[in-house]
């Protein structure tokens, strides 16, 4: 019976050096110096994280009052809007931080490209920024498809009849996405899917090899040549 509390402890010993291991690699006990400088980042990555989950939190709460029909997604978010507490301030803050997120993401890749920071083993991580970047633009899109009112329709109608001049795999993708030979309510569906379940199981599935490769690089990809400059982050201060 003693062995029993001995083998708990063992296995909560694990558990922590499992999760501090997680912890630290996405931030590292030592930064470099010009890591401290918010001039050198200007934070865009951090900002840009924190807008997808401001768009994350108000998009679970718009899904509450939404309805992914061609007869009631419009009046859905009128009424979202106007008799909904709060509503139309949640719409507001989905709506302008999607726009703001795009903005964001690119300077953040033209600050890494000018800087150089894709250079020296992260040419991988710098793809998958470009995928980032890609796939922001396709959650706007299909996010201005939903309220389903004209604009969204013929926009929804253009998108879909430019796919088909994609060599071998266009008509498929236009029959796909459009639901079938006409735009309409199986449209709107795969739209909404694609929005709601598609791409956030793509972001996040992206965002977590972004940071984490960043942990990995983290001290020889902002330096420049300064790697032997390092000081202890404020949580490894506090141990």
């Amino acid at each position: 019976m003693a062995e029993q509390p001995v083998g708990r402890l063992h296995d909560r010993q694990n558990m922590r050096a499992a999760a501090n291991n997680i912890i630290l690699h996405l931030h590292p006990v030592r930064m470099p110096e010009s890591a401290l400088r918010f001039t050198y980042t200007w934070g865009l990555g951090g900002t840009a994280a924190l807008l997808a989950v401001i768009l994350a939190t108000t998009g679970v709460l718009l899904v509450f009052r939404y309805e992914p029909t061609v007869d009631r997604a419009y009046l859905s978010i009128q009424t979202m809007e106007t008799q909904v507490l709060f509503g139309a301030l949640v719409r507001s803050i989905h709506h302008w931080s999607g726009n703001l997120l795009i903005v964001v993401a690119y300077l953040h890749m033209l600050r890494v490209f000018f800087t150089g920071s894709y250079k020296k083993g992260r040419a991988i991580n710098w793809l998958v920024g470009l995928f980032l970047l890609a796939l922001i633009l396709v959650f706007n899109f299909t996010g201005y498809l939903l309220p389903w009112d004209q604009q969204a329709y013929w926009a929804a109608t253009v998108s879909t009849s430019l796919l088909a001049y994609i060599p071998i795999v266009g008509a498929t993708a236009v029959t796909f996405l459009g639901g079938g030979p006409e735009i309409g309510q199986a449209t709107l569906s795969n739209f909404y899917a694609i929005h709601v379940a598609v791409l956030p199981a793509l972001l996040v599935t992206l965002v977590s090899y972004h940071f984490g490769s960043l942990g990995i690089h983290v001290v020889d990809s902002i330096c420049g040549g300064q790697t032997n400059r390092l000081y202890p982050s404020k949580s490894n201060q506090m141990r």
